[in-house]
């Protein structure tokens, strides 16, 4: 992965997140991980959507993908 572009997404609310793609994102190759996982996602024009959850922690209340 560190060969390749890459956006980091802080989540800090349960649900279905729509995010948009940079332009010239090549949509095939959209992956989301979240502790090591890879998550199902929707990739739909120029947008992916995933089910993400934020952290429980005294420390942080963001997840981040």
């Amino acid at each position: 992965m560190a060969t390749r572009d890459a956006l980091k997404i802080a989540v800090t609310s349960p649900g279905i997140h729509e995010v948009p793609l940079p332009v010239g994102a090549d949509v095939k190759r959209v992956q989301v991980w979240e502790d090591g996982r890879e998550l199902p996602v929707i990739v739909s024009g120029n947008t992916v959507r995933f089910y993400a959850t934020p952290l429980d922690s005294p420390w942080s209340a963001a997840r981040v993908y």
